[in-house]
């Protein structure tokens, strides 16, 4: 159980966009790579901002108060 928690607390850590983006893909079971969406999930604002979690150690601002760790994603 506390595995399962700590994997679903990661999961909630994530962009909420990039969640749905990956969920879709999935979904869709791998079928046509989508440019346009990896061109939004890699360069789009919640990619910079992760890019500055991970570097800078900053929470981005998608992670709730509770789930805060104030270090690197």
């Amino acid at each position: 159980m506390d595995a399962a928690l700590e994997g679903l607390r990661a999961c909630c850590r994530g962009a909420p966009d990039a969640r749905a983006d990956v969920k879709r893909v999935i979904g869709a079971h791998y079928g046509t790579y989508d440019h346009m969406t990896m061109d939004k999930s890699a360069f789009g604002d919640e990619a910079r901002e992760g890019w500055l979690a991970f570097s800078e150690r900053p929470d981005p601002s998608w992670v709730c108060e509770d789930l805060r760790t104030g270090g690197r994603l």
